[in-house]
Protein backbone atom coordinates (compact mmCIF):
# COMPACT_ATOMS: atom_id res chain seq x y z
CA UNK A 1 0.00 0.00 0.00
CA UNK A 2 1.22 3.50 -0.80
CA UNK A 3 1.84 5.96 2.01
CA UNK A 4 -1.06 8.45 2.24
CA UNK A 5 1.05 11.57 2.85
CA UNK A 6 3.64 10.72 0.22
CA UNK A 7 0.97 9.87 -2.35
CA UNK A 8 -0.75 13.21 -1.76
CA UNK A 9 2.37 15.39 -1.51
CA UNK A 10 4.72 13.73 -3.98
CA UNK A 11 2.35 12.40 -6.64
CA UNK A 12 -1.25 13.63 -6.63
CA UNK A 13 -0.83 17.30 -5.76
CA UNK A 14 2.13 18.03 -8.07
CA UNK A 15 0.60 16.05 -10.96
CA UNK A 16 -2.75 17.82 -10.80
CA UNK A 17 -1.27 21.27 -10.12
CA UNK A 18 1.04 20.94 -13.12
CA UNK A 19 -1.93 20.48 -15.46
CA UNK A 20 -4.22 22.95 -13.66
CA UNK A 21 -6.68 20.36 -12.29
CA UNK A 22 -5.95 20.48 -8.56
CA UNK A 23 -8.48 21.21 -5.84
CA UNK A 24 -8.82 19.82 -2.33
CA UNK A 25 -12.16 18.32 -3.36
CA UNK A 26 -10.50 16.53 -6.29
CA UNK A 27 -7.72 15.33 -3.99
CA UNK A 28 -10.10 13.69 -1.53
CA UNK A 29 -12.22 12.15 -4.30
CA UNK A 30 -9.15 10.64 -5.96
CA UNK A 31 -7.66 9.41 -2.68
CA UNK A 32 -10.93 7.67 -1.80
CA UNK A 33 -11.23 6.21 -5.31
CA UNK A 34 -7.67 4.87 -5.26
CA UNK A 35 -7.97 3.63 -1.67
CA UNK A 36 -10.88 1.45 -2.71
CA UNK A 37 -10.07 0.50 -6.30
CA UNK A 38 -6.54 -0.79 -5.65
CA UNK A 39 -6.56 -1.08 -1.86
CA UNK A 40 -4.39 2.00 -1.57
CA UNK A 41 -2.11 1.19 -4.47
CA UNK A 42 -1.56 -2.45 -3.52
CA UNK A 43 -2.75 -3.67 -6.93
CA UNK A 44 -1.79 -2.16 -10.28
CA UNK A 45 -3.58 -4.73 -12.44
CA UNK A 46 -6.57 -6.98 -11.88
CA UNK A 47 -5.72 -10.46 -10.76
CA UNK A 48 -6.49 -13.02 -13.47
CA UNK A 49 -7.38 -10.20 -15.84
CA UNK A 50 -7.26 -10.02 -19.60
CA UNK A 51 -6.47 -7.23 -22.09
CA UNK A 52 -9.73 -5.48 -21.22
CA UNK A 53 -9.08 -5.52 -17.47
CA UNK A 54 -8.64 -2.37 -15.45
CA UNK A 55 -5.10 -1.12 -14.84
CA UNK A 56 -3.20 1.22 -12.55
CA UNK A 57 -3.82 2.33 -8.99
CA UNK A 58 -7.21 3.70 -10.04
CA UNK A 59 -8.13 0.47 -11.87
CA UNK A 60 -9.27 2.29 -15.00
CA UNK A 61 -10.49 0.10 -17.83
CA UNK A 62 -8.71 0.54 -21.17
CA UNK A 63 -12.03 1.38 -22.87
CA UNK A 64 -12.65 4.22 -20.39
CA UNK A 65 -9.09 5.47 -20.74
CA UNK A 66 -9.31 5.50 -24.56
CA UNK A 67 -12.73 7.15 -24.45
CA UNK A 68 -11.37 9.98 -22.29
CA UNK A 69 -8.60 10.61 -24.81
CA UNK A 70 -10.73 10.12 -27.92
CA UNK A 71 -13.80 12.05 -26.82
CA UNK A 72 -13.11 14.37 -23.90
CA UNK A 73 -9.48 15.35 -24.37
CA UNK A 74 -9.81 15.54 -28.15
CA UNK A 75 -12.31 18.35 -27.52
CA UNK A 76 -10.05 20.00 -24.93
CA UNK A 77 -6.79 20.25 -26.88
CA UNK A 78 -5.14 22.71 -24.47
CA UNK A 79 -5.64 20.32 -21.56
CA UNK A 80 -4.50 17.33 -23.63
CA UNK A 81 -1.32 19.25 -24.54
CA UNK A 82 -0.67 20.13 -20.88
CA UNK A 83 -1.08 16.48 -19.92
CA UNK A 84 1.21 15.21 -22.66
CA UNK A 85 3.81 17.86 -21.83
CA UNK A 86 3.72 17.12 -18.10
CA UNK A 87 4.22 13.41 -18.82
CA UNK A 88 6.87 14.04 -21.49
CA UNK A 89 4.85 12.17 -24.10
CA UNK A 90 4.35 13.31 -27.69
CA UNK A 91 1.17 11.30 -28.23
CA UNK A 92 -1.46 9.48 -26.20
CA UNK A 93 0.26 6.72 -24.22
CA UNK A 94 -1.34 3.29 -24.16
CA UNK A 95 -3.56 2.52 -21.17
CA UNK A 96 -1.05 -0.07 -19.94
CA UNK A 97 1.25 2.81 -19.00
CA UNK A 98 -1.10 3.46 -16.06
CA UNK A 99 0.39 0.33 -14.49
CA UNK A 100 3.83 1.87 -14.01
CA UNK A 101 3.16 5.59 -14.51
CA UNK A 102 1.32 6.68 -11.37
CA UNK A 103 1.29 10.29 -12.53
CA UNK A 104 -0.55 9.30 -15.72
CA UNK A 105 -3.02 7.14 -13.78
CA UNK A 106 -3.71 9.99 -11.35
CA UNK A 107 -4.23 12.61 -14.04
CA UNK A 108 -6.53 10.33 -16.03
CA UNK A 109 -8.64 9.55 -12.96
CA UNK A 110 -9.01 13.32 -12.45
CA UNK A 111 -9.98 13.74 -16.12
CA UNK A 112 -12.60 11.03 -15.64
CA UNK A 113 -14.29 13.05 -12.88
CA UNK A 114 -13.67 16.33 -14.73
CA UNK A 115 -15.77 15.21 -17.69
CA UNK A 116 -18.85 14.81 -15.46
CA UNK A 117 -21.34 17.58 -15.04
CA UNK A 118 -21.71 16.98 -11.31
CA UNK A 119 -20.01 19.24 -8.79
CA UNK A 120 -17.34 17.63 -6.69
CA UNK A 121 -18.29 17.03 -3.06
CA UNK A 122 -16.60 18.95 -0.28
CA UNK A 123 -13.48 17.16 1.01
CA UNK A 124 -15.08 15.86 4.24
CA UNK A 125 -18.33 14.80 2.61
CA UNK A 126 -17.77 11.05 2.36
CA UNK A 127 -21.42 10.45 1.51
CA UNK A 128 -21.07 12.80 -1.45
CA UNK A 129 -17.73 11.27 -2.47
CA UNK A 130 -19.26 7.79 -2.27
CA UNK A 131 -22.30 8.81 -4.31
CA UNK A 132 -20.22 10.36 -7.09
CA UNK A 133 -17.86 7.39 -7.15
CA UNK A 134 -20.64 4.81 -7.14
CA UNK A 135 -22.76 6.58 -9.73
CA UNK A 136 -20.03 7.12 -12.29
CA UNK A 137 -16.77 5.34 -11.50
CA UNK A 138 -18.12 2.05 -10.17
CA UNK A 139 -21.68 2.23 -11.57
CA UNK A 140 -24.87 0.77 -10.15
CA UNK A 141 -23.79 -2.62 -11.52
CA UNK A 142 -20.40 -2.49 -9.80
CA UNK A 143 -19.57 -4.59 -6.76
CA UNK A 144 -18.49 -1.74 -4.47
CA UNK A 145 -20.42 -1.20 -1.25
CA UNK A 146 -20.51 2.02 0.72
CA UNK A 147 -19.25 0.39 3.92
CA UNK A 148 -16.27 -1.18 2.15
CA UNK A 149 -15.50 2.03 0.25
CA UNK A 150 -15.45 4.12 3.42
CA UNK A 151 -13.50 1.48 5.35
CA UNK A 152 -10.88 1.39 2.58
CA UNK A 153 -10.62 5.18 2.67
CA UNK A 154 -10.08 5.29 6.45
CA UNK A 155 -7.61 2.40 6.30
CA UNK A 156 -5.58 4.21 3.64
CA UNK A 157 -5.48 7.54 5.47
CA UNK A 158 -4.66 5.74 8.73
CA UNK A 159 -7.61 6.94 10.77
CA UNK A 160 -10.40 5.25 12.66
CA UNK A 161 -13.92 5.30 11.31
CA UNK A 162 -16.69 6.90 13.33
CA UNK A 163 -18.72 3.70 13.90
CA UNK A 164 -18.59 2.88 10.20
CA UNK A 165 -20.48 6.01 9.19
CA UNK A 166 -19.41 8.64 6.72
CA UNK A 167 -18.21 11.83 8.32
CA UNK A 168 -19.00 15.28 7.04
CA UNK A 169 -22.42 14.28 5.76
CA UNK A 170 -24.00 17.66 6.26
CA UNK A 171 -21.30 19.77 4.64
CA UNK A 172 -23.02 19.87 1.27
CA UNK A 173 -21.42 20.47 -2.08
CA UNK A 174 -18.75 22.96 -2.93
CA UNK A 175 -18.26 25.12 -5.96
CA UNK A 176 -18.04 23.33 -9.30
CA UNK A 177 -14.53 22.05 -9.84
CA UNK A 178 -14.53 21.73 -13.60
Amino acid sequence: MLNNEQFREKILQPALKEVGLYSLSAEELLVATMAHESKGGTYVAQLHGDAKSAVGIFQMEPFTYDSLWNHYLSNHADLAAKILNSLRYVQKPPSEHCIFNIKLATIMARVFYLQLRDELPMPGDLDGIWNLYKTYYNSSKGAATKDEFIADYFHFIGKEQDNGKAQGKSQGKGKPQS
